[in-house]
């Protein structure tokens, strides 16, 4: 069922060129959905990124060493 709803938010967002906002804690999904991101910290947005994976792990990565992630 997750893959299924994924992949009409897929879908939805090419054919019709939508915008949406995903709160996620799941790398994957947002790797899989999302062209940008943005990591936050206690309510702030500490970083803005590209979805490149690699860039979002180390910055998740990051953050959650610091603290502000559970």
């Amino acid at each position: 069922m997750r893959v299924e709803i994924l992949n009409l938010l897929r879908r939805l967002h090419a054919e019709r060129k939508l915008t949406m906002l995903l709160v996620s804690h799941n790398l994957a999904v947002i790797g899989f959905l999302c062209n940008r991101v943005a990591v936050m910290k206690e309510g702030e947005i500490v970083k803005q990124l590209s979805a490149s994976m690699r860039s979002a792990r180390a910055t998740c990565r990051t953050t959650t060493r610091a603290g502000c992630s559970p």
